[in-house]
Order: C-alpha cells, then sequence, then structure tokens
C-alpha cells in the first residue's frame, strides 16, 4: 500500500499505482488532497500524471488496455537479462558509435573536387599603366586576376586579350593629360539585360583651355586586332568644385553587345591626343 503522507519519497511503482488510483477515483479525500498537494509542487510528478491521463483516454479499447496492463506487468517484473545478451548489446552500441566516427572523419577530411568547389568570380585582366597617363595597377595584379578568371572564360576567344592593346605600341601621348574612371574599373562587367547592355563611364580628367561642350570623346572596340570603333561617344564636361583644373564627367549609354573582352580610349576632339586606355567585359558572369 502506497505511503501517501509522504508521496515525494514513493518508489516508481507506488507513483505509478497512485496515479491510476487517482485518475480511476478511487482515491479517498485524504488521499486526494495529498496527491493534488503534490502536483502543486512537483512539476515532474505532474507531468507523468498528464501522460497517464493521455495513455488512459488513449487505451480506452479493451485490447488497449490488455497491452497496457501486459505492459504494467512486465515493468513490475522484467525478465532476467543474461550476461551475455548484456555484452552483446553494448558491443553493437559501440560499433554503430564507432561507425558514425568513422564516416563524419572521412566527410571532414575529403578533398574538395571540381564538383564541391564554387567557382570564383568571373574578373577580366586589370589595364596595365599607360605612359603618362593614372590608370596604373600595382605589380602582380593582372596575374592574380588572370588567375581567378574561369576557365570558359579564359579560352573562349571573346575574352581573350588584345595583343593590339595590350602592346600599347600604338599608343602615344604629346601632352601631360590624366584621366581617372571610377566606372568601369579595372574588373567591371556589364551584364546583358534583354539583349542590351547599359554602359556607364564615371570619371575625372585634367582640364585643358578647350571651352567646347564636349571636349572628349571616347571609342569603344573589341578585343579583334584590326578593328574599327564600335562606339564614338563624346563626354560632356562640368569643372569640379573641389578643384577647377579637373573636369568631371558622367555618361550612360544603352547599346547591343556580345559578350566579350572590350577596350576604350579616351582622347581630346581638339588634338585627337589619346591619353588613356581602359576595359571592361559584358556578359562574362552570365
Amino acid at each position: 500500500m502506497p505511503n501517501f503522507k509522504n508521496t515525494n519519497a514513493m518508489d516508481p511503482i507506488d507513483t505509478q499505482e497512485i496515479i491510476e488510483q487517482y485518475l480511476n477515483g478511487t482515491l479517498s479525500d485524504e488521499q486526494k488532497d495529498a496527491v493534488d498537494a503534490r502536483l502543486e509542487t512537483d512539476h515532474a510528478f505532474r507531468a507523468e500524471l498528464e501522460l497517464h491521463r493521455q495513455l488512459q483516454e488513449e487505451f480506452d479499447d479493451p485490447k488497449k488496455l490488455q497491452l497496457r496492463d501486459a505492459l504494467h506487468d512486465l515493468m513490475q517484473n522484467p525478465p532476467p537479462i543474461s550476461p551475455i545478451k548484456s555484452w552483446l548489446t553494448r558491443a553493437s552500441v559501440l560499433v554503430m558509435i564507432l561507425f558514425v566516427a568513422v564516416l563524419s572523419w572521412r566527410n571532414c577530411n575529403q578533398a574538395p573536387t571540381s564538383q564541391n568547389v564554387p567557382n570564383l568570380p568571373n574578373e577580366p585582366d586589370a589595364p596595365l599603366p599607360i605612359q603618362n597617363g593614372t590608370n596604373s595597377t600595382p605589380p602582380g595584379t593582372n596575374k592574380e586576376l588572370q588567375q581567378r578568371k574561369p576557365m570558359a572564360m579564359a579560352t573562349d576567344p571573346r575574352f581573350l586579350p588584345s595583343p593590339r592593346f595590350k602592346s600599347r605600341n600604338d599608343i602615344r601621348s604629346s601632352s601631360n593629360l590624366k584621366a581617372n574612371f571610377l566606372r568601369p574599373g579595372p574588373d567591371t562587367d556589364f551584364p546583358i539585360i534583354n539583349g542590351k547592355v547599359k554602359l556607364e563611364f564615371q570619371g575625372s580628367a585634367t582640364a585643358t583651355a578647350d571651352t567646347s561642350t564636349y571636349p572628349l570623346v571616347l571609342f569603344i572596340y573589341d578585343n579583334q586586332p584590326d578593328s574599327d570603333p564600335l562606339l564614338e561617344l563624346k563626354l560632356q564636361v562640368e569643372f569640379s568644385s573641389e578643384n577647377p583644373d579637373l573636369w568631371l564627367f558622367n555618361v550612360e549609354k544603352l547599346i547591343s553587345l556580345q559578350r566579350g573582352l572590350y577596350y576604350f580610349t579616351l582622347e581630346t576632339i581638339e588634338t585627337a591626343d589619346l591619353f588613356h586606355i581602359g576595359e571592361f567585359t559584358v556578359g562574362a558572369r552570365q
């Protein structure tokens, strides 16, 4: 018979018997009050009682009740476990743990392959420094960018560098004019959207005595050795409020271009003095 005067000290079998009597309504008023008092302070006991209540609702079926009684008898009188079965059970668990550990170790130390290494960003070669220009590139930058280019871009003839512009043999500047382009930069790639490319040229250049509205002109070329300009774009400039010796320009142009590497040159209209060469790509990341 369970000790209702000290319900907290009951063993699991007594606790289960009390819960069943409590749920079946067979406890006396004094016993019921003792259980209610414990429910207010013992959260584990309250959770166990609620579990039994749910099980009791679930096992309303007579067949389920028989199963519950059989399980109850098994818990009260568990069959003895032989030492051999106990040892085999523990050995099986140990083998499973070792197997999972080996699999985890192999996954963590697996060498990366071409299937699980993400592609690096597609970036064209950085432009080489120009004589009498400001668009210089630190040593090694061109090589580093070339190493980071994807294989498809490195082998596609549309993205191969043009010897005509890389050698700079036909480039001569007769003045000390300089230009600095904020856009496009060395790694700028213009996307193709609905068959069109929105080009943007923004930067500054040394101001001259030329007072015309469009003193500078941009020529855009593809990477073919002897191609003519694809586009001639006159730049409208304004004087910098911080430095009156600088022209500022910002122009956009919507044009149809194919994927590939392109070059642009900047020169004065009045004297046809070419003093800057840059490059950009179109659709390299598409």
